[in-house]
């Protein structure tokens, strides 16, 4: 009932649902609240029978302005396939850790397998800087991830010092590079 009632101040507002809502909405109304003569219509032999067995005919001299907006939105959106079934990821936490698990959560809810990191070292004499952070190390990782009826993307990350953070540079170039290939749409 506070179902009804909330439909009927929206319609009062001027916020209308489609004609089958409308209809159905009325036929429940009339058949929960019967007012004197509303729902009995006599027939020629005489007998009454209630309007709930009768089919409601729309009106038919109003067009369907909602309904025509909805199928051009509609038409709109098919012409549009690229981006209507592209998953839009939230920004990419830039923290340690961040990419990584943003291209998880991707995979997990593409149901992709999840993608193999390959960490390659590289040592040096001298201190080597890389950013903020000095180490004798270097890592780089390769990343591959299989994507079903698409293929396999392999790509290798920038440098960085430690084994973790090589894992998400890597994690953000293939983000990117599923951004630039049209499988995801990342939030600014």
């Amino acid at each position: 009932m506070a179902a009804l009632r909330l439909l009927k101040e929206l319609e009062l507002r001027g916020i209308t649902s489609s004609k089958r809502r409308k209809t159905d909405t009325d036929n429940v109304d009339n058949e929960s609240s019967p007012r004197s003569g509303d729902n009995i219509r006599s027939q020629p032999d005489g007998e009454a029978s209630g309007s709930a067995t009768e089919k409601p005919k729309p009106p038919e001299s109003q067009p369907d302005i909602n309904g025509d907006l909805l199928k051009r939105a509609c038409s709109a959106r098919a012409h549009d396939s690229k981006t209507a079934d592209v998953p839009v990821l939230p920004p990419i936490d830039m923290k340690k850790g961040g990419p990584r698990n943003s291209l998880y959560a991707l995979c997990k809810k593409l149901q992709w397998p999840m993608p193999a990191f390959d960490p390659m070292e590289q040592k040096s004499r001298t201190p080597i800087q890389i950013g903020d952070t000095t180490g004798f190390n270097s890592f780089t990782s390769q990343i591959s991830l299989t994507i079903p009826d698409f293929g396999k993307i392999e790509l290798i990350g920038e440098a960085r010092a430690d084994k973790k953070s090589s894992f998400d540079s890597a994690a953000l170039v293939m983000l990117y590079e599923l951004e630039r290939r049209g499988k995801i749409i990342i939030g600014e």
